[in-house]
């Protein structure tokens, strides 16, 4: 974006902390050692984090941090 190019955030702006964590899962942690506690930790975010957006909630830490 600093070359004045054009970059598509639509697919970043749709994605939701959830579904992250679940391909992260499923792409990342399954190959790990630590996998079954890792799972756990998984799951409870993916509860408590449930719909939010990745690209509202770094904005929301960056306004937040900046005050």
């Amino acid at each position: 974006m600093s070359r004045s190019r054009f970059v598509d955030t639509q697919e970043a702006d749709a994605l939701k902390i959830t579904d992250a964590l679940v391909r992260y899962e499923r792409e990342v942690s399954v190959h790990k050692k630590s996998y079954r506690n890792e799972r756990s930790r998984l799951s409870i975010l993916t509860q408590d984090l449930g719909s939010v957006g990745i690209v509202g909630q770094v904005f929301y830490h960056i306004e937040f941090l900046g005050k």
